[in-house]
């Protein structure tokens, strides 16, 4: 025989919850805010280097123009002043620096600023052609500007010639390196100017979704009896159908209510006759009268405990707390009597202290189901045990199991046993809603009864509990 509640796995819980909606919104601003400013910064970068570097260029084809300007060829040489109106021209190592090479590539002329360079690799340009390079020495770089051109002299003559003109790598570096420092360091602060200020706008728009998520709360302690209707428009049909949805569980409550009202009525006045004729009975042994009317107040106290279960309630009271092995002996001793045929052995192994962290109904529904299907689908033996160990932030930590030495429980069937109605042997009697049963009343302890192998040899059904 199998019985068994869900083992949890597969469980939802067990599940990563999803991320929040504030959670989702942050996350999509911020790679948002990162990727558009990222990108507008890129652009803008690029805008400005290539500006730059246009600048860089229109001033070396100045000087280029200025020195054709002053320039003089007699036959194979050129001639240029030795001081050039540009200061930086003849200062040694200024970071401007002009070159002149005939056909060959051989310098027939340099300004004095680049006396001190080494070769830099320089080459010749065809006439009408202009190139606008980056070249490097050892230690530097520089933004170079080449042009070819044919001097035509007066008498007659021609002269191919290059002129290069270099300038520092420097002088476009460090207004680049500057315009980059308060482009990044801008972006940066309206960013965050921005990404806070969508922060609190997000912030601002979901006020209402936690209201909600507050009137919802509110009405599951008891404190409301709908949701109220302040809510946006976007959420007033939520509400609206939320209010329907409980009105209807509400009058669903109510024909429980009556129903089990009407059923309760309808046993109490059979048992109080079966009561009172025990009492007038005289053959009756008085040993077997006792047990007849311990178990005719049991059914009274269920038909009471079901009445009330219908009823929205909060969860059971923290200080709310039974021994539990006095009421495993009470069970045990009934249920010794009920299945006496069957010769079983219960073994009780409870320490005196153990507690049941809520009311004693509660504590005899589940003792009663567990002990009873131990029982039915036991041979021979059961074992009932508990322990309470100190648990973390002072809490305690109650194990409470129950063994029998049946055939156990097929892994496959595990999660689905406690299902209402589902019995795996249509051989013994029953309708197959004493686990429901525990799992309801579970539920409101945020714990779950677990199956396992018992010592036994059959199944074994734990529950742990934490309370305070």
């Amino acid at each position: 025989m199998s019985k068994s509640i869900d083992v949890m796995t597969l469980d939802s819980s067990f599940l990563r919850p999803p991320p929040s909606l504030s959670s989702r919104l942050r996350t999509s601003a911020t790679c948002l805010t990162l990727l558009f400013f990222s990108f507008v910064g890129v652009v803008i970068d690029h805008a400005y280097q290539v500006s730059l570097l246009n600048a860089v260029e229109e001033r070396l084809q100045a000087q280029i123009y200025t020195l054709l300007s002053l320039a003089d060829v007699e036959g194979p040489t050129i001639d240029l002043p030795d001081d050039l109106a540009e200061a930086r021209f003849n200062q040694f190592d200024s970071g401007l620096y002009a070159f002149v090479l005939d056909k060959d590539a051989n310098p027939l002329w340099q300004s004095k600023s680049s006396l001190l360079l080494d070769h830099l690799g320089l080459y010749r340009i065809d006439r009408n052609t202009r190139e606008f390079v980056e070249l490097e020495s050892p230690d530097s770089r520089f933004n170079a500007l080449s042009q070819g051109i044919l001097w035509q002299g007066l008498n007659g003559n021609s002269l191919e010639l290059t002129l290069w003109i270099l300038e520092d790598a420097q002088f476009y570096k460090q207004p680049l390196s500057k315009f980059r420092w308060i482009l990044w360091s801008g972006l940066f602060l309206v960013a965050a100017l921005l990404y806070f200020s969508l922060w609190g706008l997000m912030y601002w728009a979901l006020m209402p979704l936690n209201d909600l998520a507050t009137d919802v709360e509110r009405i599951e302690a008891g404190k409301l009896s709908a949701l109220p209707s302040h809510y946006p428009r976007e959420l007033r049909r939520l509400s609206h159908a939320f209010n329907l949805m409980l009105a209807h569980e509400r009058q669903q409550i109510d024909r429980y209510k009556l129903t089990l009202a009407d059923l309760a009525h309808s046993l109490k006045t059979p048992l109080s006759v079966i009561k009172a004729v025990l009492h007038q009975e005289t053959k009756v042994d008085p040993q077997t009268a006792l047990g007849i009317n311990q178990q005719l107040d049991r059914m009274n106290q269920s038909v009471g405990y079901h009445l009330k279960r219908p009823v929205h309630q909060p969860a059971y009271s923290k200080k709310t707390k039974v021994p539990i092995a006095p009421s495993v002996y009470r069970v045990v001793n009934a249920l010794s009597k009920v299945y006496a045929e069957k010769n079983i052995t219960f073994q009780v192994d409870i320490p005196e202290g153990v507690m049941f962290p809520g009311p004693e109904d509660d504590l005899f529904e589940v003792l009663g189901n567990l002990l009873e299907n131990a029982c039915k689908y036991g041979n021979s033996a059961i074992a009932v045990g508990a322990n309470q160990q100190q648990g973390p932030n002072s809490t305690s930590i109650v194990e409470f199991w129950v063994d029998d030495d049946g055939s156990g429980v097929p892994h496959d069937k595990r999660r689905h046993i406690s299902k209402r109605g589902v019995r795996l042997d249509s051989q013994e009697e029953g309708q197959g809603l004493g686990l429901a049963l525990v799992k309801d009343i579970l539920q409101n302890y945020d714990t779950q009864l677990e199956i396992g192998d018992s010592p036994l040899g059959g199944a074994r059904f734990k529950i742990t509990f934490i309370h305070s």
